[in-house]
């Protein structure tokens, strides 16, 4: 789902109505959310707004235990600043991650900024970690998100490709 403001710079109601749209759109519930590629400019402001629209979004979780909070990545820390190349960026490490079931660690964060400090909704991988998922809760989704530099929002949503059974001998 994509959104687009009427003034210019990121607004945190755009973005959770971009979110919105796409998690509509798609019927993903956002409980089965477990990974959000984010934007991460690296420009303060804007990674406020993005860090904020995502707990507005996805706060229902702060009551859990770790084990459920969403995991949190972005490129722009590993490859810097790509520009237009930033959306296929995303959306490639995004499904290597799936395709690989693992989580790549953040380079430079150590913690979550001082607004989301007490959110128990994310967490920021240390290191690379396998990315658990009980098949009883359905497959691994993760949302995509990117922000022009005029502040509008596009998510997209991945999930894992469905396992096959093998073939049975008769």
């Amino acid at each position: 789902g994509g959104d687009h403001p009427t003034s210019g710079g990121v607004e945190e109601d755009t973005y959770s109505r971009s979110l919105a749209r796409c998690l509509q759109q798609t019927g993903v519930v956002p409980a089965s959310v477990s990974y959000v590629e984010t934007d991460g400019s690296a420009v303060p402001e804007r990674d406020r707004v993005e860090l904020y629209a995502l707990e507005a979004y996805f706060g229902d979780r702060k009551h859990r235990d770790a084990a459920d909070a969403i995991a949190l990545g972005a490129t722009s820390p590993i490859c810097g600043h790509t520009g237009a190349a930033h959306g296929i960026t995303t959306l490639t490490k995004t499904a290597l991650c799936l395709y690989h079931h693992r989580l790549p660690p953040l380079p430079g964060f150590k913690c979550l900024p001082d607004a989301l400090t007490n959110s128990r909704a994310f967490h920021l991988p240390h290191r690379s970690q396998p990315w658990y998922r009980d098949r009883q809760d359905g497959p691994r989704v993760a949302c995509v998100a990117t922000v022009t530099v005029d502040g509008g929002c596009s998510h997209v949503l991945l999930e894992d490709a469905p396992v096959d059974k093998p073939a049975t001998v008769t």
